[in-house]
């Protein structure tokens, strides 16, 4: 009975800090050419950015270190049309996953911030860069190539690190089945990451509303990036 009280009272924690934060980052990322409404989101966003670390508290973060898993080699567009496979993607670069779509208004647009300030951090611990970001899209429906495209420039994405993915729901389903995720449904996905070093071959999954820092963190620890 603990155990359920203490799950709901989790779930109600954390839905209402993804109310609260998507708000924010919907407002922080209105455009404005007037300098005082521009300075005045970029306050909110730095306000949400917070926020978001706080929230993050309320989330089980599981971490897993061990021998990278098989996965399956799967076809994909990226933003730019361009047909990929994913290990050529992965092939020699330490990259952090996670997975999104494009028409979400709410846990996505917390995990695409928590991306962008994730890059941030990276150029100062990342000079030769080594680490890449990927947003793969569970909505293969909505998000075409062109749709990708548009939603990198709205979220202002440097597509020099950052790449976005997408490709049939099928594949979809056993690229995120062999990284641990196993439910990637548009309305009740968990929000996840995960950190692939193709270079030292070993990975990390976060489960949850992971914030920048931790994930930077973590990355600074990697071989490629500490040695």
């Amino acid at each position: 009975m603990k155990n359920t009280i203490y799950r709901f009272g989790t779930v109600i924690c954390v839905s209402i800090a993804v109310l609260f934060l998507s708000a924010c980052f919907t407002y922080a990322e209105t455009e404005s050419t007037e300098p005082q409404d521009k300075q005045k989101a970029e306050e909110k966003g730095a306000c949400c950015d917070e926020a978001a670390k706080k929230a993050a508290l309320n989330v089980k973060v599981e971490q897993v270190q061990q021998e990278l898993p098989q996965l399956p080699n799967i076809v994909m567009l990226t933003q730019d049309g361009e047909t990929v496979r994913i290990s050529e993607v992965l092939k020699d670069k330490i990259t952090v996953i996670n997975f999104i779509y494009t028409s979400c208004t709410s846990v996505c647009q917390i995990l695409t911030a928590n991306f962008r300030q994730l890059e941030k951090a990276l150029d100062g611990i990342d000079v030769d860069r080594e680490v890449q970001l990927v947003s793969i899209s569970i909505d293969p429906d909505t998000d075409t190539p062109e749709r990708l495209r548009q939603y990198a420039a709205k979220q202002r994405i440097d597509l020099e690190r950052w790449t976005l993915l997408v490709s049939g729901i099928n594949s979809i389903e056993k690229f995120s089945r062999a990284l641990g995720f196993s439910n990637i449904d548009k309305s009740t996905h968990a929000p996840g990451v995960v950190i692939w070093d193709d270079i030292d071959k070993m990975w990390q999954r976060f489960v949850g509303i992971t914030p920048p820092h931790v994930l930077s963190k973590e990355i600074a620890k990697l071989p490629a990036i500490s040695g």
